[in-house]
């Protein structure tokens, strides 16, 4: 199982390393990924450790704000071209 997904990930990075747009799929996939663990970690303690008193404020608001760019970066690409949407 270890081969065939470090196999996968390998030719996946050798196939898409010289094309366009790589490096902000790249950057893009890891702020989405941070932005899931920020969600992830703001559920669990509120669930699992409500009486703790944490202020999670500042979390809110970042993922709020990282919510937005996702939004505006995902209508941006609707409307360059909405038939690949909408098909």
């Amino acid at each position: 199982m270890t081969v065939l997904v470090t196999n996968t990930l390998y030719l996946f990075v050798r196939q898409h390393r010289n094309t366009i747009g790589y490096k902000y799929w790249l950057v893009r996939f890891c702020w989405q990924f941070v932005f899931y663990i920020m969600v992830l970690v703001a559920i669990l303690l509120q669930v699992y450790d409500p009486t703790q008193g944490y202020s999670l404020k500042g979390v809110f608001i970042a993922i709020i704000a990282m919510g937005a760019i996702f939004l505006v970066l995902e209508l941006r690409q609707f409307f360059s071209n909405p038939r690949r949407y909408v098909t």
